[in-house]
């Protein structure tokens, strides 16, 4: 999908909401408890930190993910959210005739702290969210092939690859929930 697609889609999700004939009450509708399933595509890259490697091209791949989340909010736009996601990483590089790919499946915990902004009227809101995590590689390969060497491939083990790491995630998102028969449902991207 192009960016121009992708904004125009953000637009429109932005502009739309429910209309509410009375005075509507943002917190009267925003619930505090909620548990859920977490979907979606994330894009990954994965680059070699070494300047001899600059030579290789890299190349985004994508990956579905899959988890479930507990978010507490509160009144003040506070909330916290943690979450348990399985899903992909990996990528490719490539410099004339060499070939070099990695593939990984991963689970990854977070401890997500947001900061909600609402938007007036309507229980959208844009969020800054900082969390530390913990992942944990559960398998995958590595694949080298060349003119020279027609492929090699090799599974994901400690010795090529940590299995456990620490990392921080900080960015921003936005949310919408949207109450269908007395129910929350949240449409969110981060």
């Amino acid at each position: 999908m192009k960016w121009h697609s992708f904004i125009i889609i953000i637009i429109v999700i932005l502009c739309s909401d429910t209309v509410y004939g009375q005075k509507h009450h943002r917190k009267e509708y925003t619930r505090r408890f909620a548990i859920g399933v977490k979907t979606g595509i994330s894009l990954t890259d994965m680059r070699l930190s070494s300047d001899y490697y600059d030579i290789y091209k890299s190349s985004i791949s994508p990956y579905g993910s899959f988890g479930a989340f507990f978010l507490y909010k509160d009144k003040s736009g506070f909330a916290f959210r943690p979450e348990l996601v399985l899903g992909g990483r990996g990528s490719s590089l490539s410099c004339h005739d060499v070939k070099y790919a990695i593939s990984s499946t991963c689970l990854n915990l977070r401890m997500n702290l947001e900061y909600h902004l609402y938007i007036n009227r309507t229980t959208k809101s844009v969020y800054f969210v900082a969390a530390p995590g913990w992942n944990t590689t559960l398998g995958g390969w590595v694949k080298y092939s060349s003119e020279e060497i027609e492929s090699l491939k090799m599974n994901l083990s400690r010795s090529n690859m940590h299995i456990h790491d620490m990392n921080v995630f900080v960015g921003m998102g936005f949310d919408m929930q949207l109450l269908i028969s007395r129910r929350s449902f949240y449409l969110a991207g981060e």
